[in-house]
């Protein structure tokens, strides 16, 4: 059986954030994208088990990388204005680059951060929460 894969370096990312676009792969160790979904609590009278109906769709995603000398994906300090808690934008996951054809995720977000791992004895590292803030798209490039 052939598997048809592709390997994360391939990954294209980006938040971007009114006029301005911040490329967040050239550096990055994982992106990662977890829908989610609300439900409504529909059991009454008697019911023996939960019943559900959907509710809103909902999302988070996280993006992690190499603290380069000058910031984020190298923008020294740019990147911590447009990845600051509560900065709003999109954030562009192209998993498979930007050949004509391949998928692409367009989900409009709420930056909660940049997070610093600073470890005594090894790279310095940063990471990223991003909170859904709207209905996210499934395309192509």
């Amino acid at each position: 059986m052939t598997t048809m894969a592709y390997a994360g370096s391939s990954l294209v990312c980006s938040w971007t954030s009114g006029t301005a676009t911040l490329a967040l792969a050239g550096d990055f160790r994982t992106v990662s994208y977890t829908p989610s979904l609300a439900f409504y609590d529909a059991t009454s009278g008697s019911d023996t088990a939960v019943k559900r109906i959907t509710g809103l769709a909902d999302g988070a995603a996280a993006v992690a990388g190499v603290m380069g000398t000058s910031g984020p994906a190298g923008l020294g300090t740019s990147g911590f204005t447009f990845l600051k808690e509560g900065a709003v934008g999109t954030l562009i996951i192209q998993p498979e680059g930007t050949a004509v054809g391949k998928p692409k995720l367009s989900v409009p977000a709420l930056s909660l951060g940049i997070k610093w791992s600073i470890p005594y004895n090894n790279v310095v590292e940063y990471s990223v929460d991003f909170q859904q803030n709207s209905a996210r798209t499934d395309g192509t490039n």
